[in-house]
């Protein structure tokens, strides 16, 4: 059984996200690039949609 502190530290410890994934504000979002085929069907060059969660578990 693990001692409380190294739960704790294990707990606090930052996570690494993929670069398309970011924090804005207290929430997360992805972001990513659109086909340049398809950029002008689309109106934009990148999509940014927020996942409506501040927690990503």
């Amino acid at each position: 059984m693990a001692s409380k502190s190294l739960q704790k530290a294990t707990r606090l410890a930052p996570v690494s996200l993929p670069r398309f994934i970011f924090k804005r504000g207290s929430s997360y979002a992805v972001r990513y690039s659109v086909p340049t085929e398809l950029q002008k069907a689309a109106g934009e060059k990148e999509v940014v949609r927020g996942f409506g969660t501040k927690c990503l578990k």
